[in-house]
């Protein structure tokens, strides 16, 4: 399965930045390609970041793993196959 964002397809492990996200789900069609998304980080824990994209009207929490561990860095990589 491809990831299609910004005009590509991604079919290999890439991280997305904040606009690549908003693009990500406009594409999946929970917002409109004309709606002012906001993108907040909250992430708290050690390997996932996890942003909350924000519309007049609605809320999706996006959760994007890493192929390491986020407090430690790629000096602790986790493996992108399981």
């Amino acid at each position: 399965m491809g990831v299609f964002a910004n005009e590509q397809t991604y079919t290999t492990y890439r991280f997305l930045e904040t606009e690549d996200i908003v693009q990500y789900v406009k594409n999946l069609g929970f917002f409109l390609e004309s709606e002012d998304v906001e993108v907040i980080e909250v992430s708290d824990g050690k390997i996932n970041h996890v942003y909350r994209l924000r519309s007049n009207d609605k809320t999706v929490i996006f959760k994007q793993a890493v192929p390491y561990a986020r407090v430690v860095g790629e000096s602790m990589p986790l493996p992108l196959d399981d």
